[in-house]
């Protein structure tokens, strides 16, 4: 798999390993066999022991938080509607601190603009355009009354949420469900299918909570999308432009309306 990457200051070079540890020694952060590592060293580029509890400690911990948690929100869902945005920024925010945390991350994903911008032409042409072609045509057949009901009835609205949205509930989303996913649990799942597969049918399991199944179905199938992505590119701008454009198209639309809080009151 190829890979690309950007050079900020307190990152490896550009032509380190992806993988190469924040504190590796600059022999292997630059790809090179270089001396032999001291003794000990081994031991300081592993995470410390609750960044890196054991494989079964992990499966339950996939099987509470991605399984368990999204069905005691959705039996709970009228009363848990307000807590869903800020359970989203905080499990987020709690993502970005494990991982900043856990010295065998390599920082660089948290943004990593050059490898979104080497995908962006598939990514746009390739992938999305035809999709979002596709779903605008099937959702005007389907539901023709709500087609662009959002930015008609509400501009000012519509317009915050085209700039909020990626920022304040995406960036978030994609910590946990991408960054920290795949680098906390490839001991379970390993990094190839089982992890894609796990990563978007979890994150369209999330989504329970507004209680119909169109939002878990549809966000099973972006979850595969942005998994992929992550896969391919390992860079947090690339999935989070993925996510927040499909999300703006899905409010421009009118399918964000799956997808918003205000909704689960009719469920």
């Amino acid at each position: 798999m190829a890979d690309f990457h950007d050079a900020p200051t307190n990152a490896p070079p550009d032509d380190a390993p992806d993988d190469a540890p924040r504190d590796a020694p600059e022999a292997v952060r630059r790809g090179r066999s270089g001396p032999p590592v001291p003794q000990g060293t081994e031991r300081r580029l592993r995470p410390s022991r609750w960044l890196a509890p054991p494989r079964w400690w992990l499966a339950l911990e996939l099987v509470v938080v991605f399984g368990a948690v999204p069905v005691v929100l959705w039996l709970e869902r009228h009363r848990a509607a307000p807590l869903l945005l800020p359970l989203v920024f905080g499990g987020g925010l709690l993502a970005l601190v494990l991982l900043l945390l856990d010295r065998s991350f390599p920082t660089r994903r948290l943004w990593h603009a050059r490898a979104a911008l080497a995908d962006l032409r598939h990514l746009v042409l390739v992938r999305m355009l035809p999709a979002m072609l596709l779903v605008g045509v099937a959702y005007a057949i389907v539901e023709p009354d709500r087609l662009f009901g959002f930015p008609r009835n509400d501009p000012r609205g519509w317009l915050v949420v085209m700039l909020v949205y990626p920022a304040l509930s995406v960036y978030p989303q994609e910590l946990l469900f991408r960054a920290l996913f795949f680098h906390r649990y490839a001991p379970v799942l390993g990094d190839g299918r089982t992890m894609i597969l796990a990563s978007g049918l979890l994150f369209g399991w999330a989504h329970l909570p507004f209680g119909t199944w169109i939002a878990p179905v549809l966000c099973a199938l972006g979850g595969l999308l942005f998994a992929w992505t992550w896969h391919r590119t390992r860079s947090m701008a690339a999935v989070t432009f993925e996510h927040g454009l499909w999300g703006d198209f899905a409010f421009t639309i009118g399918l964000g309306w799956y997808f918003y809080t205000g909704s689960i009151a009719g469920t």
